[in-house]
């Protein structure tokens, strides 16, 4: 058993006004850490929006910066816009022009 401390856990509000803890628990069948802790995958609880710790200053919505200024967008008008502009450098640079860089830092598969 492990004890869970503050950095571990991040409190959130869900919609329905409620607050709510949500802890990060890695993979026991990891052959990497085998259910521990990594200091990234620790530190994750740590950088999750939470409205009673420093992350309550982060960005609750998309913005596109119109001009000078940042305007908020709906979630589907940023994957929206996020895809079309991706399709357009595809289109013109080749296939070969979008990369993505996604793994595991073999933790417990969060990334």
């Amino acid at each position: 058993s492990q004890a869970i401390t503050e950095t571990m856990y991040s409190v959130v509000k869900g919609e329905d006004g409620n607050l709510y803890n949500v802890l990060i628990i890695p993979a026991e069948d990891s052959p990497i850490n085998r259910g521990n802790y990594s200091i990234r995958g620790g530190a994750n609880a740590e950088a999750t929006y939470s409205p009673t710790k420093p992350t309550r200053e982060r960005v609750h919505q998309p913005l596109i910066r119109v001009g000078d200024e940042l305007m908020p967008v709906s979630w589907e008008e940023a994957i929206d816009l996020v895809a079309r502009v991706t399709k357009g450098i595809k289109d013109k640079y080749g296939p070969d022009s979008v990369a993505m860089k996604i793994h595991d830092h073999g933790g417990s598969g969060a990334g």
